[in-house]
């Protein structure tokens, strides 16, 4: 519910599911936005192939560690990841293993779980990010 109301008061635009209604709380994603099909996380436990494999979403919200905080970022496939890319000479992603993006947040860092290549940024640059694409297709 934190996340949904955060993403309502910056003006994200989307669609959640109903938490109150069984059905929608055990559908496999849940939100919507840009078309894409975003779910919350509480940690990132489902950074594994076997459980990646398993999940539908197009990007997650979720809390990565920092030595002695949280951050909280999105993880992005790279479908999102190219929806959510602007049009910029900076918008690059630093290649690094798993145990390297920790150092790179909240910058986007890509790494790879198996062959699926995922870009982990921080929240705040992944809702200014969609808050462009939904300027721009307002246009």
């Amino acid at each position: 519910m934190a996340i949904f109301r955060d993403l309502a008061a910056s003006g994200i635009q989307f669609v959640a599911h109903d938490l109150t209604n069984r059905s929608e709380r055990r559908a496999p994603y849940d939100l919507l936005l840009l078309d894409l099909r975003g779910d919350i996380k509480y940690t990132t436990y489902f950074l594994t192939a076997e459980r990646l494999a398993r999940l539908v979403s197009d990007f997650f919200i979720t809390r990565w560690y920092l030595g002695r905080e949280w951050l909280r970022v999105a993880i992005l496939r790279e479908t999102a990841w190219r929806s959510l890319s602007l049009p910029t000479s900076d918008d690059e992603q630093e290649i690094a293993t798993l145990e390297e993006v920790a150092g790179i947040l909240p910058q986007a860092a890509a790494f790879v779980i198996d062959s699926l290549t995922l870009t982990a940024l921080g929240y705040e640059q992944w809702k200014q990010r969609v808050l462009v694409r939904q300027a721009a297709r307002e246009e």
